[in-house]
């Protein structure tokens, strides 16, 4: 007892800085905020900085939570909501809390089914229990969502500014319902947000007739203060892509990753649209990301009709495509952004067998070779697809890695005479499922220039270098999965 009093004779500052040191230690924090009111005051805001729910016994405690302490809500700065299906309950309660809490900075959502195996995914939309009980469960939510992002909207008239008041990142991983992609139109208010500053979706679907409830934001050009947008996996036309893009003021990170898919219109397969689209974020991008869907390297059929293409990006520095994309064609005199440092080329090959992806790797990259390197480009990099091969057989991949060696050395003393930087990057899928997870994806540096130093021709690499290169790469891969496992968002509740 003496102890504790002389721990309640301190300051409430000094109090502060000692809790802050205990902020790792849920045990500890739950302890101090069991022992008494006035630590109850002190330890609570740092238990519910950060609420990470992944299950449905977990989602209950913390509404309850909220809902005998109010004031518990204060301190919620993160919440993440990852429930996996089997024990999926609707999260329209804590929604509405979501909706009240004042802090709250950011936001994400995953789908029930997110990173389930390809034969669970594979029966959604004919097993009875999805869609009799789940899939309404998680239209509810979305609905519930929407609702909220709707009342904080800058496009409604009875906009409550209590609502999301500081949400400043919001990430959506989703699929529809009996389908792999989800609709814009459900979410469009997300765009309309006053305060958010990035927004990550993912397989989100935008059409013709999707695109009705985004043309009011012609009423609101640069109102917005998002600046970093990623759509991941989408299915979205130009038509689609032209209003959102008009909102924010000045948006600095645009990631755009088509789905792969055939026989569906994309933005990235109308250029001219798709370019009137940038275009409106000009002045201001600095990161531009296109992976367009299936197809041959792109070719431009009428340059007079793109009015410069990337010439007027006079911020844009790095530029990451797939060969696809019609941006390939940006990147030559007269067309390139003119501060262009680095370009970063991704191959989205998805040939299984083992010579078919070997030749076939080899021969996109002898193409991507060959794209124009602006004068003002110091790196130039380069990701092999991670579907060349399943991703259950690493070595086999590292192996495949490998034998693009010769003609990434010669490209790399093309580039070095320029004073241009190679470098391989593996963007590596850490896990199976057609709908991965939201932390599944990392690129890993794999070598650069000084891996080369000792080979200086294709006579050196032998098979010995071959094994010691596929070690080095597994390694790397392992110590990766490793980190990012190390690194998952915790929550001391």
């Amino acid at each position: 007892m003496s102890n504790s009093r002389s721990l309640l004779d301190l300051s409430n500052e000094l109090l502060l800085d000692i809790v802050e040191s205990l902020r790792d230690d849920t045990h500890a924090l739950l302890s101090l905020a069991q022992s008494c009111s006035r630590m109850q005051k002190i330890a609570e805001p740092l238990i519910y900085n950060q609420i990470y729910i992944q299950s449905g016994t977990r989602l209950e405690q913390v509404v309850h939570a909220f809902t005998s302490r109010p004031a518990r809500a204060d301190a919620v700065d993160s919440l993440r909501l990852k429930i996996r299906h089997h024990e999926y309950r609707s999260t329209s309660a804590i929604t509405t809390w979501v909706k009240q809490i004042p802090n709250l900075r950011s936001w994400s959502i995953e789908s029930p089914w997110c990173g389930e195996t390809p034969d669970v995914q594979s029966s959604w939309h004919t097993t009875p229990h999805w869609v009799e009980e789940e899939s309404d469960k998680w239209q509810e939510d979305i609905t519930n969502f929407e609702k909220a992002f709707q009342e904080a909207a800058i496009s409604n008239p009875q906009r409550n500014p209590e609502a999301l008041p500081a949400l400043r990142s919001f990430t959506l991983h989703s699929h529809g319902l009996r389908e792999k992609h989800w609709n814009i139109r459900d979410m469009a208010a997300i765009f309309f947000h006053q305060t958010l500053e990035y927004i990550h979706l993912s397989r989100v679907s935008g059409t013709e007739k999707d695109t009705k409830r985004l043309t009011i934001a012609s009423n609101f050009p640069k109102s917005t203060p998002l600046k970093n947008l990623v759509l991941e996996d989408c299915k979205i036309i130009a038509a689609a892509l032209f209003p959102i893009l008009s909102l924010p003021k000045a948006l600095t990170n645009f990631t755009l990753q088509e789905s792969m898919a055939w026989g569906v219109e994309m933005a990235g397969q109308t250029p001219i649209e798709f370019f009137a689209a940038l275009r409106q974020q000009a002045q201001s991008l600095q990161y531009l990301k296109h992976h367009a869907s299936f197809g041959d390297i792109y070719t431009l059929q009428n340059t007079t009709q793109w009015h410069g293409a990337l010439l007027e990006f006079e911020a844009l520095s790095c530029l990451q495509i797939s060969p696809q994309s019609a941006l390939c064609n940006c990147i030559r005199e007269g067309l390139a952004p003119p501060n262009l440092e680095t370009l970063r080329v991704a191959s989205t090959l998805t040939i299984k067998g083992r010579d078919q992806a070997r030749d076939a790797a080899e021969d996109e990259f002898r193409e991507i070779s060959q794209l124009p390197k602006p004068d003002s480009l110091r790196n130039f990099d380069f990701v092999p697809s991670n579907w060349l091969l399943d991703v259950s057989e690493p070595w086999a991949y590292a192996s495949l890695v490998f034998d693009l060696l010769p003609m990434m050395q010669n490209l790399m003393v093309e580039l070095r005479s320029r004073n241009i930087a190679f470098r391989t990057f593996v963007d590596q899928l850490l896990r199976g499922g057609n709908i991965s997870r939201m932390e599944d994806y990392k690129e890993v540096l794999v070598f650069d220039e000084s891996m080369f130093e000792s080979t200086e021709s294709r006579a050196n690499l032998t098979m010995k270098d071959k094994e010691g290169f596929q070690s080095q790469l597994l390694k790397k891969l392992d110590a990766t999965m490793n980190e990012r496992e190390s690194m998952r968002p915790q929550s001391n509740l």
